[in-house]
């Protein structure tokens, strides 16, 4: 039993290591855009309203 719940937890958790880090960029929105769009990737947008 131990040892299948050791193997699914690393199934689970082997993707999750093996991930890209996030990129964060700081520029404006065409910028953002025009970096993605040249090295092949999504654009992520994040905002935040307290209000």
């Amino acid at each position: 039993m131990k040892k299948r719940l050791s193997l699914i937890l690393l199934l689970l958790f082997v993707p999750v290591l093996l991930a890209d880090s996030a990129i964060w960029f700081s520029g404006t929105f065409d910028q953002a855009k025009t970096a993605a769009a040249a090295s092949g990737r999504l654009l992520l947008i994040d905002f935040f309203s307290d209000g």
